[in-house]
């Protein structure tokens, strides 16, 4: 049979020096991955605010200054361009409408496609971005991509100008399965544009 022992079985010896180092060795690893989880949570937040206010801003400045658009509609074509466009104009009704409802939105496409326009949207907003310390943007450029671009088209009744942009922010902390997370920041405003 069993023979009980009078003395009671404990895991740890009843003096306790090391009982303090072993609970922190299980707990402190834990404590730090939830410490950088939250870190770079915040991080992630600073980042979307400082995309946001960037590109709210290049929209902002670029439909304030959109008036001279009115302008240059103003402006005296020079002559041999008017006289192309007014032989042009006068093949249209040979065609139909229909030629010149695809004329026109092909060159809508055109000017809203997003590969033309990011060779000059993401150094212009890029202007907007905050400095740090040295100077340089908080966010790297090369990370940024355009979206999308609504751009002021006479043919419109509303003239809008807009931007839709990602930012590519990498996962520092390894045991994510995703490697990179991906913030969109958009802002779209009507130009100034005066009786339009």
């Amino acid at each position: 049979m069993w023979r009980t022992n009078k003395r009671k079985f404990c895991a740890f010896p009843l003096d306790s020096t090391g009982l303090f180092s072993l609970e922190a060795l299980l707990v402190l690893p834990i404590f730090l991955g939830f410490c950088a989880v939250l870190l770079w949570g915040l991080e992630v937040a600073r980042v979307q605010a400082v995309l946001q206010e960037a590109v709210d801003e290049a929209v902002s400045v670029t439909a304030s200054v959109a008036y001279g658009l009115t302008v240059v509609d103003h402006i005296a074509l020079p002559a041999p361009l008017a006289e192309g466009l007014a032989q042009w104009e006068s093949l249209v009704p040979l065609f139909g409408a229909t030629l010149q409802e695809k004329i026109t939105d092909a060159v809508e496409q055109a000017v809203t496609h997003v590969a033309v326009h990011q060779r000059w949207v993401i150094p212009f907003v890029s202007r907007f971005l905050d400095k740090g310390e040295a100077g340089k943007p908080q966010l790297h450029p090369k990370r940024m991509r355009l979206t999308h671009i609504t751009l002021p088209i006479p043919t419109q009744e509303q003239y809008m100008f807009g931007l839709t942009l990602q930012y590519t922010l990498p996962v520092p902390i390894s045991f994510f399965s995703k490697r990179t997370v991906v913030l969109t920041a958009t802002a779209i405003e009507r130009c100034w544009v005066g009786a339009r």
